[in-house]
């Protein structure tokens, strides 16, 4: 398991690397619409103050827009700090849960473990054979996928080992037997 959660932190910084460099894009990107925004507001403003070119229905329609259009510029410079934090936090915490949850488990008493239990699923259910059941949460399911596809193609090579050997004592067997005359 802990070369999992190793994996997964480096893939995880990998990706995050990746979606820092996007979010980098994107951030400058709305803050250089953020400052075009200021300039329209701000030559608006004097355009309207030193001529009468602009009908003051058309000036309060204008604003309003690029007031709106900059208040919405602010809200997803803020969401998309959080989103990014968020998502990065909540993922490295999984997984070193994930990673130290078994260790914990057997030096933990039984309301620790019951709190475990409650962070890796839901719907604790005992089954008519008298254990527990638990339909883990979405977290624990990829990680449960990970470690599945990182661990298949390992016991599929041994299978292949396993069954080459036994193929290769099957024929010697059959080989000698015949040798024997038997």
């Amino acid at each position: 398991m802990t070369q999992f959660v190793t994996w997964a932190i480096r893939t995880l910084k990998r990706a995050t690397d990746d979606e820092k460099k996007a979010y980098k894009d994107k951030y400058r990107a709305l803050r250089i619409e953020q400052d075009q925004v200021k300039e329209k507001l701000y030559k608006l403003q004097m355009n309207y103050a030193t001529t009468d070119k602009i009908e003051e229905d058309i000036f309060e329609r204008g604003m309003s827009e690029l007031k709106e259009r900059r208040q919405k510029i602010h809200e997803l410079l803020q969401d998309e700090d959080k989103d990014f934090d968020l998502i990065t936090d909540v993922t490295i915490a999984t997984l070193k849960f994930a990673r130290d949850a078994q260790a914990k488990w057997k030096t933990g008493d039984p309301i620790y473990r019951k709190g475990i239990m409650r962070v890796i699923g839901t719907d604790l259910i005992l089954n008519k054979e008298g254990k527990l059941e638990i339909k883990p949460r979405t977290p624990f399911l990829i990680i449960k996928k990970g470690l599945a596809s990182k661990v298949q193609p390992r016991l599929k090579t041994a299978n292949k080992r396993l069954n080459s050997v036994i193929d290769s004592k099957a024929g010697m067997s059959l080989y000698t037997s015949s040798i024997r005359g038997g």
